[in-house]
């Protein structure tokens, strides 16, 4: 006799919920960033540009869990509308550095206050306090496994 294990509503699930708001606030951030011409990605990547520290389009990939191929594609269109620059690396020819342009700079305030409002719309159901507790928790998870190491 095979006994089947007790059934537990998807919503009681942790792992659920946590895909479904993760899913539920994307669809968010990819309506507002359409508004300027951007997706999730392109704002992550144009986030990842720092102006300080140029970083390689791979080691950006690699820091965003970003396949290669879809990379390219994001920093072609980025390069195409001249919001980035692609340069080929000094000590590594095989590989390229990106730097923002101007409007590249414009673009990624623009889709910075673009975020802030998402994310104020969408946590407005929290109170201050239960943002910055979720933020830590959030941070709590993700300490260790991500960003991934460099190879």
């Amino acid at each position: 006799m095979t006994i089947a294990p007790p059934t537990i509503p998807l919503t009681e699930r942790t792992a659920f919920l946590a895909h479904k708001v993760g899913q539920l606030l994307l669809a968010r951030v990819e309506a507002g960033m359409q508004e300027l011409g951007l997706n999730s990605r392109s704002y992550f990547v144009l986030t990842a540009v720092d102006p300080q520290l140029p970083r390689s389009q791979q080691e950006i990939s690699q820091m965003l869990t970003i396949d290669a191929t879809t990379m390219g594609m994001v920093v072609d269109d980025l390069e195409a509308r001249g919001l980035v620059v692609r340069t080929r690396n000094t000590r590594d020819r095989r590989r390229y550095d990106l730097t923002l342009s101007d409007a590249g700079v414009q673009a990624l305030a623009a889709a910075t206050a673009t975020l802030v409002a998402v994310e104020q719309e969408f946590f407005s159901p929290l109170s201050g306090k239960q943002r910055g507790e979720l933020h830590g928790h959030l941070q709590r998870l993700v300490a260790g496994r991500w960003p991934p190491p460099q190879d």
